[in-house]
């Protein structure tokens, strides 16, 4: 199992923090943050789907698109979206 740092850049943070701020479940967004950044510690490279040079991961209602440097361990979130899953 490797071991990776999970960054996110400037505008995903930001995308993360308007989401969060107008969540009417801030706690859900809070979590599957959490999830994101907890699945994207390890072997990061087989998480999600592939996306063009990057890589798609679905937790909740987040959907965010990240790249994997595997020389540097590095993953670096480049967007977030809240979506909307219907059944």
């Amino acid at each position: 199992m490797t071991r990776y740092t999970v960054t996110w850049n400037e505008d995903a943070a930001a995308e993360l923090a308007a989401i969060w701020l107008a969540s009417s479940s801030r706690a859900t967004v809070t979590n599957a943050t959490t999830e994101i950044d907890l699945q994207l510690r390890h072997d990061a490279s087989t998480k999600g789907e592939a996306f063009g040079e990057h890589r798609l991961l679905l937790v909740d209602n987040l959907l965010a698109i990240f790249s994997v440097t595997e020389e540097d361990r590095l993953v670096r979130v480049l967007q977030v979206w809240e979506i909307s899953i219907t059944e």
